[in-house]
C-alpha cells in the first residue's frame, strides 16, 4: 500500500514539474518561430525559409491542419482561427500566420 501511494507521488509530481510541452504546443511554438533568425533574407525568401523549416519539424497534425486552413484564409480572418490555438499553446503571437 505503501508502495502504491509512493508510486503515484513520485508519477504526479514528475507530471507536474516535468516542464515538457504536449506535441500541440510544441510545433505551435516551432511555426511561430520559425524565420525569426533570417534577418538577412527579404520578406518573401524569408518566409517561404521558415514554412520549409515548419515543414521538416512539425510532427502533430492538428497543427498540419491548423497551418493549411491558416493559409487558404485571408491574413484578416487569421486572427479568428489563430487565437484560440495561441491561447492554449500559452503564446502571444504567431508573425509566420498572422502576416
Amino acid at each position: 500500500m505503501t508502495m502504491r501511494v509512493l508510486a503515484a507521488l513520485l508519477a504526479l509530481g514528475l507530471a507536474a514539474c516535468g516542464g515538457t510541452d504536449d506535441p500541440f504546443t510544441r510545433d505551435l511554438k516551432i511555426v511561430c518561430g520559425a524565420g525569426a533568425d533570417r534577418d538577412d533574407l527579404p520578406p518573401d525568401m524569408r518566409r517561404a525559409m521558415a514554412m520549409r523549416e515548419v515543414a521538416d519539424k512539425i510532427r502533430d497534425p492538428e497543427v498540419a491542419r491548423l497551418i493549411a486552413t491558416a493559409m487558404q484564409l485571408a491574413p484578416a480572418d487569421r486572427v479568428g482561427l489563430i487565437a484560440p490555438a495561441l491561447k492554449r499553446a500559452g503564446l502571444q503571437r504567431c508573425p509566420l500566420l498572422l502576416e
